[in-house]
Parts: C-alpha cells; sequence; structure tokens
C-alpha cells in the first residue's frame, strides 16, 4: 500500500511539473478568452499569447550544409569532420512518421530561426505541397523543381525550375506589376551573352521558336507589329511644305542626312525606335514618290516642248 502510494505521488508530481513546463492556463490572463492557451519554452511567469505558442532559447545546430543567410555562418571541421550549421536561436516543431524514422534528421521542420521562418523537408526526395481550393504550389525534391497553378503538375523535358501552370480559362500565366517607378518588371541574368533569356514556342512541346531574346540583346521574332498613331499620308495633303530640289540638295549637303531624320550620332545615343523609324521612312518614301510625279510633269512638258521644236515648219 505505501509503494503504491508512492508511486501515485510521483506521477502526480511529474504531471504537475510537465503542466506548469507547458504554461497551461483557462484563458489570456485577461478572463475574456475562454480557450487554453499553452506555451512551450517561455519561461516560469510568462503567459502564452497564442493557442500554441513555442518559444525558443537556444541555438539550433545542424550536421548538414544548407541555405545560409544571415547570421547562420556554416563552420567546416578539419579533415573528415562534418560541416555544421548554426541557425541561431531557434523554436521548432519536427513532424516525423513510421516511415521517415524520428531522429535528427528525419521527418519535416517548422522552426522560427533569428528572424527568419522556415519550413523544410529533411526527407532526401521529399516534397512539400501547400494548397488551398485548387491552387497549388508543389515543391519537389527529386527534381529539384517548384511547380504552381493547378491539381495537376506535368513534367517533361521543358520543365524549368520554377514552372507555372494556368488551368483557368481566364487565367495569366505569371502577372508582374511593380509599385514604383524604376522598377524592373522582369530582371534576367544569363550566364552567356549567346544564351537564351526568353523563349516562347508554339503549342505542343515540339513547337516552333517563335520569339527569343538572348542576353545579347538580340530578339529573334517571325512578326513584328506596331501600333502607330500618326502614319504620314499628311504628307499628301494639299496644305504639306514639300522641300524644293534645291532645298533638299542644300539640306543634305550641309546636314549629311534626310530631314526630319534623327543623324548617325544621334542614333548612336539614343538608339533607334523601330517603329518611329519605319513611320520616318515611309514619310520620306513618301515625299519621294511626289518628287517622282513633279519629274514626270516636267518630263512631259519637255517632251511636248521638243516635239513642237522637231516638228516640220510646213507642219501646222
Amino acid at each position: 500500500m505505501k509503494k503504491t502510494t508512492t508511486l501515485i505521488a510521483s506521477i502526480g508530481i511529474l504531471f504537475s511539473q510537465e503542466f506548469q513546463a507547458q504554461n497551461v492556463i483557462p484563458n489570456n490572463g485577461t478572463g475574456q478568452n475562454p480557450n487554453a492557451y499553452v506555451g512551450i519554452g517561455i519561461g516560469t511567469g510568462n503567459l502564452p499569447t497564442q493557442n500554441l505558442q513555442v518559444h525558443g532559447a537556444i541555438n539550433y545546430i545542424r550536421e548538414r550544409p544548407g541555405l545560409v543567410f544571415g547570421n547562420e555562418n556554416p563552420t567546416p571541421g578539419g579533415g573528415n569532420s562534418p560541416i555544421f550549421t548554426d541557425f541561431g536561436v531557434t523554436s521548432a516543431i519536427s513532424l516525423t512518421n513510421t516511415i521517415t524514422g524520428k531522429g535528427d534528421y528525419h521527418g519535416a521542420i517548422i522552426r522560427m530561426s533569428l528572424k527568419n521562418f522556415t519550413i523544410d523537408n529533411l526527407e532526401q526526395g521529399g516534397d512539400i505541397l501547400l494548397a488551398a481550393s485548387g491552387a497549388n504550389m508543389l515543391f519537389q525534391g527529386a527534381t529539384k523543381r517548384v511547380y504552381t497553378g493547378g491539381t495537376l503538375f506535368s513534367i517533361d523535358n521543358m520543365s524549368a525550375g520554377f514552372n507555372v501552370f494556368a488551368n483557368e480559362t481566364v487565367q495569366n500565366g505569371i502577372n508582374i506589376k511593380t509599385s514604383a517607378a524604376g522598377n524592373n518588371g522582369l530582371s534576367i541574368q544569363m550566364a552567356a551573352n549567346s544564351d537564351n533569356a526568353i523563349r516562347v514556342y508554339s503549342a505542343g512541346l515540339n513547337g516552333k521558336k517563335n520569339f527569343a531574346v538572348t542576353s545579347a540583346g538580340e530578339v529573334y521574332a517571325r512578326k513584328y507589329t506596331t501600333t502607330l498613331n500618326n502614319i504620314p499620308d499628311y504628307v499628301f495633303e494639299k496644305d504639306y511644305k514639300l522641300l524644293s530640289f534645291s532645298a533638299l540638295k542644300a539640306y543634305i549637303e550641309q546636314n549629311k542626312h534626310l530631314p526630319n531624320i534623327p543623324s548617325a550620332t544621334e542614333y548612336k545615343e539614343i538608339g533607334v525606335d523601330l517603329g518611329e523609324l519605319n513611320r520616318l521612312l515611309l514619310e520620306k518614301t513618301e515625299e519621294q514618290t511626289l518628287y517622282i510625279l513633279q519629274l514626270e510633269e516636267r518630263m512631259k512638258t519637255l517632251e511636248a516642248q521638243m516635239l513642237l521644236l522637231l516638228q516640220p515648219k510646213g507642219d501646222k
């Protein structure tokens, strides 16, 4: 009987200590919240502020190289010693099962290290899936790729490090919007100038390459369309002031380029707007047409005069 009493007392003490370590209280201390708040590691006398609060007080060190940021400094050992990564002061929750095992490097960890929040699947080749009502993001460990979009993820030779699947009938693949001037909507840096920074294919995996931009700034396209609001048909209006031949000749001799066309020096400094250049070339083509028509009238006048001169004096 004495042993039984002692055992029951010991269990009661252990249960009481564990209960106190978790800071279980009936509410948040104000008497306003009927839900239980539980704190782990927040210290004696402190009250948890959430339904479940996990508070870290010691550094998390892992014997595995990983992504290092902030104050996380990997320290390589000498010889065959392993590499340890110190992630700093951390609070963490470990999730394991009978397949992963339950060691330090098994399962998944949800942790807050310093000011950095991490969800880490420690299983080699394991995945992480984030899902909400058909919107999914899959981090695939085996292929080291990220897929986002609908529920079906296809893996093919076109897959990249990051893949977007627009499954809805009215949905863009990626929409980028900046909130301040001076920012890039899309910034791409390639390893070599000959690499394609952007490639666009027609439908199907074996589709023809329709558009490409290389890192060197070269653009490949099947068709180029520009919207110009001022096609130069104004040249054919009666009030359009076409330069005389003598004025045109004098302008070219002095400036070494056509009127209303930027000089080679200007194009070198500011670049060439292909749409505007095509508009100006059309303007010059229409002016050239008017010059040709003027020459045609002169030729007709000269021909008539020549016929009169060559006509026998007896013919009238």
